[in-house]
């Protein structure tokens, strides 16, 4: 999900279908109000998703770049979503427009995605996230709430650097079991987390999980 589905390519597994929607962060309507549209009375997301774009039945990896987090954290809000989630793909696309402390540049963590990665932890699931230090006007950047997120999963879980199983160095990593956690900086722009990151990150990661738990 995002403005990038042309440019992930090989950003799939073999076997299992793949469904873009795609969305910008101002457009009308923008990824917030696509995620927001398929809220029912009951405070879930998913069913309606599934309606909209026509998914399967079954566990979902629900995959987005840029903007398109903001569809994925929308997702995982509720338990009974994150219940049908089998494994979330980020590629840069870790936003938020809330800071804990703004003089610190602490942004403030995205709940939903502490709760997914919290379950992830221990392997059943996957939970990956790459971000940059590209300028977010004036919220903090993908790679600040990237940062918050590993803060408050780590007073839930245990974290250490993780292994990069044949990634390009991040400047800071955090991982455990199912989940992995990169904050590249400057090292590749907002675009290439996507056109050259993701790809690697599936070939590495995603992949090699699916495998092994099907």
């Amino acid at each position: 999900m995002g403005p990038c589905a042309p440019q992930v390519a090989g950003a799939e597994l073999t076997g299992v279908p793949v469904v873009h929607r795609t969305c910008t962060g101002d457009g009308s309507p923008s990824c917030s109000q696509i995620g927001d549209s398929w809220l029912d009375g009951d405070g879930g997301r998913l069913p309606g998703c599934r309606r909209a774009l026509g998914l399967p039945a079954g566990p979902l990896v629900l995959a987005a770049c840029s903007a398109g987090g903001h569809i994925v954290k929308r997702l995982l809000a509720d338990p009974r979503d994150r219940a049908e989630v089998a494994a979330v793909v980020l590629a840069d696309a870790t936003y938020t427009t809330e800071w804990t402390e703004r003089a610190q540049a602490l942004a403030a963590p995205i709940g939903s995605l502490v709760d997914y990665a919290a379950e992830a932890a221990g392997g059943a699931r996957l939970f990956v996230a790459t971000a940059s230090s590209a300028p977010n006007k004036q919220h903090p950047t993908g790679a600040q709430t990237l940062a918050a997120v590993a803060r408050e999963l780590g007073s839930q879980v245990r974290l250490d650097e993780g292994a990069l199983a044949g990634l390009p160095a991040p400047e800071r990593r955090w991982g455990g079991s199912g989940v992995h956690l990169f904050d590249y900086g400057a090292r590749y722009s907002h675009a290439g987390h996507a056109t050259e990151l993701a790809p690697k990150v599936w070939a590495a990661l995603v992949r090699p999980w699916f495998e092994r738990v099907n």
